[in-house]
């Protein structure tokens, strides 16, 4: 199959995906909805593509619904609803679960976007069970790895690794001298990079996809 690059744009004033297969450079309009769809990504298996969707008719700035569309663009599915802000949603490596970062822990409802507390989510696609993964001290940005462990960053923008059993250490200022430079990134798996004492870039990356 030719490589494709899912991506958002505003070119006709309201956010919608487009694709793009890099073999021909040529872009193909996915969606045409009131509703804004933005932070797209492919399923691993490439039957979804999962996003934020929200109506911004009804309000400037209204809480963002995790939604999953089928590749065929026939099914539209908003998961884990409850009129909270739910963003930044990632599929596990194997598909079988959706990390997002949602203020439902904060029910400050008139508090401002960048006052709000968050809070990472695990959805699981099978039995559409919910589980709060993270403290609830705004964390965001999860990258979920392979074996179900998870990186994000917490409220001082620090990177943090939490393990399958929920232990949390610190990658970055860790106490060999070393850290992580990255972040996650709507087009790229390989954005976590190991950083020398000095400040040196180094080259190896912690997580491949």
């Amino acid at each position: 199959d030719d490589l494709r690059v899912i991506y958002q744009s505003n070119g006709d004033g309201n956010w919608e995906l487009y694709e793009l297969e890099l073999s021909t450079l040529l872009p193909q309009r996915l969606t045409d909805t009131p509703e804004a769809e933005e932070f797209p990504s492919y399923s691993p298996d490439g039957l979804w593509i999962l996003c934020t969707v929200h109506d911004p008719s009804t309000d400037p700035s209204p809480p963002r619904d995790i939604l999953l569309i089928s590749s065929d663009m026939r099914t539209r599915k908003i998961i884990a609803k409850n009129g909270a802000d739910d963003w930044y949603p990632r599929f596990s490596p194997d598909g079988s679960a959706i990390y997002f970062v949602s203020d439902r822990v904060d029910d400050r409802r008139g508090t401002d976007e960048q006052n709000r507390i968050s809070a990472i989510f695990r959805y699981d696609m099978d039995s559409e069970n919910l589980e709060q993964i993270s403290s609830g001290n705004d964390e965001s940005a999860p990258w979920p790895l392979e074996n179900g462990s998870f990186l994000y960053r917490d409220a001082n923008g620090g990177l943090l690794f939490s393990d399958t059993s929920g232990y949390v250490s610190e990658l970055e200022n860790n106490l060999a001298g070393d850290w992580i430079l990255g972040g996650p990134s709507a087009l790229s798996h390989e954005d976590y990079y190991l950083m020398g004492k000095l400040g040196t870039m180094g080259s190896q990356i912690i997580h491949r996809k």
